[in-house]
């Protein structure tokens, strides 16, 4: 895949999450129900709670390895391993395009 195809890839998968991570913020920050007076109800209120504020969490964190993986085209350094140096796999870009690791790096480090 030639860069400007990850690049479009890149951009559309960030608007996607964008769009995941604004209905997470809107669920966890913007309620228009009152809390139920049902305790069985506000515990299962609480786990969706943290399923939510887990999702809204990993979507941030995926902005920002698209906004780095972005910055390394610019620089010219995408598809190089930050840990070892080396080119990382295309079929490994094509599943994570905003992987800044190879598969062995990222094997050492958990």
């Amino acid at each position: 895949m030639d860069l400007t195809q990850r690049k479009k890839q890149l951009q559309d998968l960030r608007q996607e999450i964008a769009l995941r991570v604004a209905r997470t913020h809107k669920h966890l920050f913007e309620k228009d129900t009152a809390v139920s007076a049902n305790f069985s109800e506000q515990a299962v209120d609480l786990a969706n709670e943290d399923v939510v504020a887990a999702l809204d969490e990993e979507g941030h964190r995926e902005l920002d390895l698209i906004d780095k993986a972005q910055l390394r085209i610019n620089e010219d350094v995408y598809g190089t391993c930050l840990s070892c140096g080396e080119r990382i796999l295309e079929q490994r870009l094509d599943a994570l395009p905003f992987t800044p690791n190879c598969v062995i790096c990222a094997e050492k480090a958990g």
